[in-house]
């Protein structure tokens, strides 16, 4: 057995817990687990109580309460970290290979990125302020976040505040309560294997307590995330100890900015505005058919998709976002592989005729009620 586990045993019976001789298979490979993980010192009284609790209750529903508990204290990335020194061009590299353009979004995240790598390089620890991408739907909020990960060189988790209604969803459900689990934050933390992830919270306009609910206000949680006074110690409850949340990249997208003022304060918005017809053309040129020809096992010779074609495409695509345009090119790319199946062609050519076969008219904005400019957001 190493130092650190003999230790970590010697301070578990100082707690009052068991000696390893005398347990069960199960209890001592838990044991093993809990040994083998990088557990701080702090923690291991409380792994202590839980390990005798479970040992005392184990056949009833409370010892599988407690069991569960100390499972995840083992899963819990204690010490693991995936990034190292922030670097502006890889973050660049990334966000050009998921974005064209944009120029104006990307300028104040590779802004942030430089400056946490100056105070890397100075000797201080990068303390990332949130972000919060705010636009329509299908503008790349989320991608967004995605590519700033991939920059850094971090796993990301990516989570809607929409499923979640109460503050307990996210700091966990006392273990006294039936059904009682872990929260929202502590099953990303194990999700994502680092303890200086990247946490993408979607769609936090729609976060707040649900019809009837009386487990308070998930946004009054969020705050406490974000907050870099509080975050070093936030608390679950479901495992009552204490997680150091200080070193995760937080990332929020929202719709609109109709947000509790106190979480605005929190964060750097950076508005995401609708695509106009040539970014559009640029996405679909260079990352959305490339992408769906390759998910549909296609290539450029067997199916060709005229400028023409592409210019119509756009035409049906009247919303800010491109998930449309993507849907309408997953559409005309299964209908194209079904011709080459059946053998009604040796290569497919989508032309205006063709595309309209399959689509029917351009779509139109409807002209009743207001519809916002996406420029108008924020405003």
């Amino acid at each position: 057995m190493s130092k650190p586990a003999a230790r970590r045993q010697a301070e578990l019976r100082h707690a009052g817990g068991a000696a390893v001789a005398g347990m069960a298979l199960d209890e001592r490979a838990l044991w093993e687990r809990l040994c083998a993980a990088p557990i701080p010192d702090h923690i291991w009284p409380r792994v202590g109580e839980y390990f005798e609790a479970y040992r005392g209750e184990r056949a009833g529903i409370a010892g599988a309460r407690h069991r569960r508990r100390l499972e995840m204290i083992a899963q819990l990335p204690w010490a693991t970290r995936s990034g190292g020194a922030p670097s502006v061009e890889p973050v660049r590299q990334a966000l050009d290979a998921r974005h064209a353009g944009l120029a104006e979004i990307k300028r104040p995240i590779l802004e942030h990125v430089a400056v946490q790598k100056r105070r890397w390089r100075l000797g201080g620890t990068p303390t990332f302020t949130p972000l919060l991408f705010v636009g329509p739907p299908g503008v790349g909020k989320t991608s967004m976040a995605i590519a700033i990960a991939e920059g850094l060189g971090r796993p990301v988790v990516t989570m809607s505040l929409a499923a979640h209604g109460d503050a307990e969803a996210i700091r966990g459900f006392d273990i006294a309560y039936m059904g009682s689990q872990p929260g929202m934050i502590a099953r990303m933390l194990v999700q994502a294997g680092s303890r200086d992830s990247v946490f993408c919270f979607d769609e936090v306009e729609k976060a707040g307590p649900g019809r009837g609910s009386s487990r308070g206000n998930p946004v009054d949680v969020l705050l406490e995330v974000l907050d870099p006074t509080q975050n070093g110690a936030f608390r679950d409850a479901f495992l009552d100890i204490s997680l150091d949340l200080s070193q995760i990249v937080f990332i929020l997208t929202a719709n609109s900015l109709d947000l509790h003022p106190a979480l605005l304060d929190r964060v750097q918005v950076i508005p995401l505005r609708g695509y106009h017809d040539e970014e559009k053309r640029a996405i679909l040129r260079d990352f959305l058919v490339p992408r769906l020809l390759e998910e549909h096992a296609l290539t450029e010779q067997d199916v060709e998709i005229t400028e023409a074609a592409r210019d119509l495409l756009i035409q049906h695509s009247p919303e800010p976002g491109v998930r449309g345009l993507q849907r309408m090119v997953r559409t005309l790319l299964g209908a194209a592989t079904l011709a080459l199946e059946e053998g009604a062609a040796g290569r497919v050519v989508i032309d205006p005729d063709w595309l309209r076969r399959r689509l029917g008219p351009p779509q139109r904005p409807p002209t009743i009620g207001f519809r916002p400019s996406p420029r108008e957001i924020g405003r």
